[in-house]
């Protein structure tokens, strides 16, 4: 029995450390050839899409520069102004409220011979004329593209300037009449200076720590250098390739090691465990086997009933196999209350940012509801309402509004999302046409049918809300719809909703 006991334990020892030692080659090899290739995989996929998301913004602001002066050198007025420049005109159309409103720093128009007829350079954020003294003898240059491009539908020329050591994006293209032909009648150039601004709106939209600076002269387009793993930097040269602006990208994906401090803690703590389960096995489990069977020796040579070694066991591992299905039946549960609160808004129990970019990704990868309607709504006057009237009724308020929304989505077959503070978001998609206009306007009366008081409005007696739509028709050729710029458009419908008085809407088509 000693000898027995004592072999068993000898053998105990030897199948714990060969159960570790397989247990660690194990984890190595399949950190080396599978795990940890698949996460630098993912984190290097993951960092190509923020930069993607960077480069979108940035793309964004330069497509906007060549539709604006695409509108304006479109535009028959300004035809006319070239071949016969008036200051009546010019005090008419183009004040420093305009320029303001479309976010502009300078404007230079020319004739056909390329000489200026009238500039206009003052900057932005201080209100002061801009002297822009390296432009004065670079006119010509800057326009070079556009001078070269004699075709009949010319496309605007967009791209970096720097002047007096400061970056801006420049648009020119020639003046044509307002069906975009005959473009003969001069030139126009347009500036805006790229400020901090530009740099807090990348980090908004993105999510992503972007610093903007000027830097050295660039050979190619787009050349990207990293320097940690973490940080990307994305040098953009200007127009001429000569000197440009960077863009410092500091991933939210990092490169992982090989083996962190916790994942080395974790294969210790897992090889004691091992270790322990063997003794385990072997004190607690084999003894009682080995009595058993000393048991079922004795009633073999000495006559009498074999106890039934099923009954010996069975009601301890009905025990546990029992214990095991409410563990696995309360970690489900768990599991489903932990995946509704990741996609849903505590306050108001609408769903979140997170639940509104999944649906909004499947409502325009289906291809078969080729009509979706997108709505942004704000709480007219609500910081009033939260200022006279507490914050435990401003949770209030929001909440019922989420429930009259959330109802007309369920009635109107739509989707629901808190979008923030007090904005919300909407969602319609349907195989036939949407009536926007009047889902907009069922939107608006159901906030207002809710009477919630609002003395403090000076919109309306009750609470009320502006809505911004997007009409969306989807098409077979199109592949893509970027959902950065739908909400752009929502965002700038809804503030010309509150321009226009608040408890309204406007719609636009995407």
């Amino acid at each position: 029995m000693t000898l027995s006991h004592l072999t068993l334990k000898r053998l105990s020892i030897l199948l714990s450390i060969l159960t570790v030692v397989i247990f660690i080659m194990s984890y190595v090899s399949f950190r080396y050839f599978w795990s940890y290739e698949q996460e630098k995989k993912a984190v290097i996929s993951a960092q190509e899409e923020e930069v993607s998301r960077v480069k979108t913004v940035f793309d964004f602001q330069t497509s906007f520069m060549g539709s604006l002066i695409r509108d304006y050198a479109s535009w028959g007025s300004m035809r006319d102004f070239v071949v016969s420049p008036s200051e009546q005109f010019i005090s008419d159309n183009f004040t420093p409220y305009i320029f303001q409103s479309i976010g502009i720093d300078a404007l230079y128009v020319y004739d056909e011979d390329v000489q200026k007829i009238w500039s206009y350079a003052q900057d932005l954020k201080t209100g002061l004329p801009l002297k822009l003294n390296t432009l004065r003898y670079r006119h010509g240059e800057i326009l070079a593209e556009t001078l070269k491009d004699r075709s009949p539908n010319p496309e605007p020329v967009v791209g970096l300037i720097t002047i007096d050591k400061e970056p801006y994006l420049f648009s020119s293209t020639r003046i044509c009449n307002s069906k975009g032909q005959q473009c003969n009648a001069g030139y126009m150039l347009m500036l805006k200076k790229i400020r901090a601004e530009f740099q807090d709106d990348i980090q908004r939209l993105t999510g992503l720590n972007v610093h903007i600076r000027s830097t050295r002269t660039a050979k190619k387009m787009d050349y990207v250098v990293k320097r940690p793993t973490n940080i990307e930097r994305v040098v953009i040269p200007d127009y001429r390739g000569r000197s440009a602006i960077e863009l410092e990208v500091r991933h939210n994906a990092v490169m992982p090691p090989f083996a962190s401090k916790i994942e080395l803690i974790g294969i210790c703590i897992l090889a004691v465990i091992l270790l322990m389960v063997n003794f385990f096995v072997v004190n607690i489990l084999i003894s009682p086997l080995r009595k058993a069977a000393l048991r079922l020796q004795y009633f073999k040579d000495h006559g009498g009933l074999v106890p039934k070694i099923d009954q010996f066991y069975t009601a301890e591992l009905r025990s546990f196999a029992l214990s095991i299905s409410d563990l696995l039946n309360h970690l489900e549960q768990q599991k489903e209350q932990l995946l509704y609160l990741s996609e849903h808004d505590p306050l108001t129990g609408l769903a979140n940012r997170r639940k509104l970019d999944q649906t909004l990704d499947k409502v325009l990868l289906n291809d078969s509801k080729h009509y979706v309607a997108l709505f942004l709504l704000d709480v007219d006057r609500f910081k009033a309402y939260n200022d006279n009237y507490g914050h435990t009724k401003g949770d209030e308020a929001l909440s019922r509004i989420a429930k009259a929304i959330d109802a007309l989505c369920k009635q109107q077959g739509g989707f629901s999302a808190r979008f923030g503070g007090e904005e919300f978001c909407i969602l319609f998609s349907s195989q036939t046409q949407v009536d926007i206009v009047s889902l907009a306007k069922q939107i608006c009366q159901a906030v207002v049918d809710q009477h919630i008081i609002h003395q403090y409005s000076h919109v309306a007696d009750v609470v009320s809300v502006s809505v911004g739509g997007v009409r969306i028709k989807k098409r077979a050729e199109e592949q893509t719809i970027n959902k950065l710029e739908l909400f752009n458009l929502a965002d700038k419908a809804l503030y010309q909703a509150k321009e226009k008085g608040r408890n309204g809407y406007i719609i636009v088509d995407y």
